[in-house]
């Protein structure tokens, strides 16, 4: 089955022509030329052959003299009358086919045509190619039988397409959003967070408990990296542990005090460097001074929980009677968590704005 591109009908495959609009199957073009062509030879060559009868012309008789009678015709006279008939059918067979064969020569210069717009618009970059649609075929007349063809009875070829509408111009460049300007709330909020936050890391490197066993916050942290790394320990930290929280008389039953003791243990070998994990945890809240950062529940998250650690710890350290041995340092480290979380449960978020922290 043939597709037509004009109506979208169906048809068979032997047709060369659309029988709903008339439209030509441009793929059967070549053959159908190449048939009328030799269809016309054909022709040609039957007219050449076909003698017609010629009468021959009588004498003129002189005055007096009877006038010969007509002699009957004969069966070779009426022979000649179908020889006429088919050559008039012929002539009119040859005049369809000329007929037509103009017909496809104006068909070819429409489709050729079509072809080079499509091919002018699709060489044009910024102008979209628009596909163009053939018009419906007129039908066409022929002449009637035994007769030729009538001059002008043929439709003229179509007039040339008008050029298709350019494509509106592209605009030259997208309008740019504005940017708002940072918010000065949020950048303060922001800096003081990182003051606070460099002031609690500063803190871990100084003594946070006094006297003979003293040590400071990153001592815990070494001593559990020398644990598993080189299964070494720091001499300061371990010695607390071992001569102050095991040394502790925990009350209750042997049960009761051994628990108690693990407990005390180790919170502070693992408590201290979670701290100490949790407050470089919160470095990311520098960038949030340059620009735009989306992290402000992880910077609350991070800062809030850098406190509760802080003050298990203090619990654990006044559990086994060391208050009046914790320094000032310690203190003002777990200080400057617990403000740093109160600056940012101030922080608020607004949709569109550059800089400080936006959730």
């Amino acid at each position: 089955m043939k597709i037509c591109k004009n109506c979208g009908r169906e048809t068979d495959d032997s047709k060369v022509r659309c029988p709903h609009c008339g439209y030509l199957f441009e793929e059967d073009l070549d053959s159908v030329l190449s048939k009328m062509k030799n269809n016309l030879n054909t022709y040609r060559d039957e007219i050449a052959s076909a003698q017609p009868s010629v009468q021959p012309v009588q004498p003129a008789q002189p005055a007096g003299q009877p006038v010969p009678q007509a002699e009957p015709v004969s069966s070779d006279a009426s022979a000649q009358r179908p020889d006429q008939k088919e050559r008039f059918e012929l002539l009119a067979e040859v005049a369809q086919l000329k007929g037509e064969l103009k017909a496809l020569h104006s068909e070819v210069d429409r489709m050729q045509a079509v072809r080079t717009q499509q091919q002018q618009y699709a060489a044009q970059p910024v102008q979209a190619a628009q596909p163009v649609q053939a018009a419906p075929m007129q039908p066409v007349y022929y002449a009637a039988p035994y007769a030729p063809a009538a001059p002008g009875a043929y439709p003229a070829a179509p007039a040339a397409y008008p050029a298709a509408p350019q494509a509106a111009p592209a605009e030259e460049g997208k309008k740019e959003k504005p940017k708002k300007e940072r918010s000065k709330n949020r950048i303060v909020i922001s800096l003081f967070s990182l003051i606070l936050l460099g002031l609690s890391i500063g803190m871990c490197f100084l003594a946070w408990v006094k006297g003979t066993y003293g040590f400071t916050g990153f001592d815990a942290v070494k001593h559990l990296f020398q644990h598993f790394v080189n299964k070494s320990s720091n001499e300061a930290f371990l010695g607390f542990l071992d001569n102050v929280v095991r040394a502790h008389a925990f009350a209750g039953n042997a049960t009761i005090s051994k628990i108690c003791l693990n407990i005390c243990y180790y919170v502070l070998m693992y408590g201290i460097p979670v701290y100490f994990l949790f407050l470089v945890l919160g470095f990311p809240l520098l960038f949030s001074v340059f620009g735009r950062v989306r992290c402000r529940g992880w910077h609350r998250f991070v800062a809030w929980m850098s406190f509760i650690v802080a003050a298990v710890v203090f619990g654990v350290l006044c559990w086994v009677g060391q208050w009046s041995a914790l320094t000032i340092f310690f203190f003002v480290g777990a200080g400057a968590n617990f403000v740093r979380g109160i600056f940012l449960v101030f922080y608020k978020s607004k949709g569109e704005t550059n800089g400080g922290l936006q959730q």
